[in-house]
C-alpha cells in the first residue's frame, strides 16, 4: 500500500495516468538551510532557489505532456485535500 492524499492505494493500481492525483510538488527551498555555505550549495544544488518549480519543474512536467489541469490538481488541489484532513502544522 502506498499512503496518498487520496488514501492508502495499491502499489499496482498507481498507473502514470493516476500518478498526479497522488502527488503535490513542495519547494524545500523554502526552507532555510545552513548546513553548507552558499557558494557550496550553490555547486552542490544549484535548483536551491525559490523560482524552482516554476522555472524548471513545470516546464518539465508540461514538456513530458502534464496538462495545466493536472498540473493545479497537484499544486493546489492536492494539498488542499490533505491539509483539509491532516490540519496546518
Amino acid at each position: 500500500m502506498v499512503a496518498t492524499v487520496r488514501g492508502d492505494i495499491a502499489l499496482e493500481a498507481l498507473g502514470t495516468t493516476l500518478m498526479h492525483e497522488h502527488v503535490f510538488v513542495v519547494n524545500p527551498a523554502a526552507c532555510h538551510v545552513d548546513a553548507f555555505a552558499a557558494d557550496v550549495r550553490e555547486q552542490v544544488a544549484p535548483n536551491w532557489h525559490h523560482l524552482h518549480i516554476t522555472r524548471d519543474v513545470l516546464p518539465a512536467l508540461r514538456a513530458n505532456g502534464v496538462t495545466d489541469d493536472q498540473i493545479h490538481l497537484m499544486l493546489v488541489e492536492n494539498p488542499r485535500r490533505i491539509f483539509s484532513v491532516t490540519g496546518a502544522y
